[in-house]
């Protein structure tokens, strides 16, 4: 869920949380499939050691430009209670000005606990030098895990970047179906689809509302498409912030 300002290093957090956490959070209400039926729920996958997925990311801005990134995501390794650490990178290792904001992905290496919520993101831009830490308390909102058809939450967390005061979010959603979803050389999923909407309010006074629709993959628990929009009230920037984003799986490997 890409829920930070918009430039180099917080595109990517967001990404790498997004992308390969998008799980876990606490259910605050539900609701079954069918009147007296027991949901069949679902369970994201303790993921493999090796395994990746290459994401395209097209971004418009304010002022209608389009900017086109990659970002590929790894499993470094695995834990016997299920959590994991993951590593996101450009493997173009583009970098992109557009109206004065700088779009690159840089390195982000993000744990996860076993229910594939983000803990801890680790950031260095594509151009090196200094690192940020980010803390996730307890951990960052997304889908509960195992979820079903219907059920829908309300999760409050908050994040911490090096020195700065944190940053509070409320995300609210639903998982509305199933959705088999194709993409063209990538191959066909079972997804379950989900909107939800974040909210939060950066120390410049700006108070974002995110509104996303995320596919789902059922079995693996990784997200295979996503689109945001997003608007914004109060001290709302002068230029070079995005509207709307979209994330589509590009590509995939299975590890080892």
């Amino acid at each position: 869920m890409n829920h930070l300002p918009f430039h180099s290093y917080m595109t990517v957090v967001a990404l790498a949380a997004c992308l390969v956490g998008c799980g876990g959070g606490g259910s605050s209400g539900s609701s079954n499939e069918g009147s007296g039926a027991s949901p069949s729920t679902y369970t994201a996958a303790t993921p493999v050691v090796g395994s990746s997925r290459v994401y395209s990311i097209s971004t418009i801005d304010n002022s209608q430009n389009t900017i086109n990134e990659t970002a590929k995501d790894t499993i470094d390794s695995v834990n016997a209670d299920g959590s994991f650490q993951s590593t996101e990178t450009d493997p173009n290792n583009n970098s992109v000005t557009v109206g004065g904001t700088v779009y690159s992905v840089g390195t982000t290496i993000s744990t996860h606990n076993a229910s594939h919520q983000t803990l801890t993101t680790v950031h260095s831009s594509s151009s090196g030098g200094s690192t940020t830490t980010c803390t996730f308390s307890p951990y960052s909102g997304g889908a509960p895990n195992p979820f079903f058809v219907g059920e829908t939450w309300t999760t409050q967390y908050s994040e911490t970047c090096g020195t700065t005061a944190p940053t509070s979010y409320t995300h609210s959603g639903q998982v509305m179906g199933l959705e088999s979803v194709t993409i063209p050389g990538v191959g066909t999923f079972s997804t379950a689809k989900i909107q939800s909407t974040l909210v939060w309010t950066n120390s410049a006074g700006t108070t974002t509302t995110e509104t996303i629709t995320n596919w789902r993959d059922t079995g693996s628990g990784f997200s295979v498409k996503q689109v945001s929009s997003f608007s914004r009230t109060g001290t709302v920037p002068t230029n070079g912030y995005a509207i709307s984003r979209t994330s589509v799986l590009k590509s995939m490997s299975s590890g080892s």
